[in-house]
């Protein structure tokens, strides 16, 4: 079943990316989708922001700056937080990937000392949203093939992979029915690189 899965993911990621350079794609998610793509103001810089070494236990244990709501346009259209503005690390273990109908790419992500998880997300580098911002869609493309190597490994030996992953903490609205989402709402989005450890 594992090894099925991660045929369907890199043979549905072939195919995504063959029809996205041919005609691109208007995927576009409703929820704060510029403060997750890096489309606000300011997103782009933080691809040179410094980085900071955390953990996936501290990032699920910060309170949300306020309950939002995924039917409240109000909420979705919420400007970066401040606690947005920064970029962390830390050693995760990646349970599974897939690809949402937006077409970020879904990570469901475990600390590797206890039960806790949370999503990380990484944009479709070939939405046409990012033609005007080659930065970004470097840094999707990237993280995205390296996405690729862990599920690879996933398929190849059906269990999860130990990485180091960087992205920007992000706050969603909960979605306490969707399987590995952390309590406080908290996502990595967008995930910017991932590197496996031995």
């Amino acid at each position: 079943m594992v090894k099925w899965i991660g045929l369907v993911v890199s043979g549905l990621m072939l195919s995504i990316s063959v029809s996205s350079q041919e005609s691109g794609t208007d995927c576009k998610g409703f929820f704060r989708w510029d403060v997750k793509t890096l489309t606000d103001r300011g997103g782009v810089d933080l691809l040179s922001a410094k980085i900071s070494d955390s953990t996936l236990s501290q990032m699920v244990s910060v309170h949300q700056p306020e309950h939002l709501f995924i039917l409240s346009k109000k909420d979705g259209r919420l400007p970066r937080f401040e606690v947005e503005k920064q970029v962390v690390k830390a050693v995760v273990l990646i349970m599974n990937v897939r690809i949402q109908r937006d077409m970020d790419m879904h990570l469901i992500l475990k600390s590797p000392d206890s039960d806790q998880t949370m999503i990380g997300e990484i944009p479709d580098p070939d939405c046409r949203i990012f033609d005007s911002l080659p930065e970004l869609k470097t840094a999707f493309s990237r993280a995205r093939q390296q996405i690729v190597q862990v599920a690879d490994q996933i398929k190849l030996t059906g269990k999860p992979v130990l990485v180091e992953i960087t992205g920007i903490p992000f706050w969603d609205a909960r979605h306490w029915w969707l399987r590995g989402c952390a309590r406080n709402g908290r996502e990595l989005h967008p995930v910017l690189s991932v590197k496996i450890l031995p």
